[in-house]
């Protein structure tokens, strides 16, 4: 099964229970699924992707006596809310 397919086939059954009026707990034993796995698959399926660690992005430099340094701090909260720091310098 590809992954696609399990993505796929957990929205159905994630929309299959939430249609079913039952409690998790109660839809996952009729379906002889762990509770911990409808959960993590919720989780997974609700879940905003994260931006990544790192970017490369090609920036246009005017000159070659000039630096640009780019960083990110370590984020306390959202990661999409970290704004990147840009540090622009001459070269000596």
């Amino acid at each position: 099964m590809t992954r696609e397919d399990k993505m796929q086939l957990w929205q159905e059954r994630l929309q299959h229970q939430k249609d079913s009026e039952l409690t998790i707990a109660a839809w996952c034993d009729l379906h002889q699924i762990a509770q911990s796995q409808f959960y993590y698959w919720q989780k997974k399926r609700t879940a905003t992707p994260s931006e990544p660690d790192s970017v490369i992005a090609p920036v246009p430099v005017p000159s070659s006596s000039v630096a640009l340094v780019v960083k990110r701090p370590v984020a306390t909260g959202s990661p999409s809310m970290t704004p990147l720091l840009w540090h622009c310098c001459r070269k000596s």
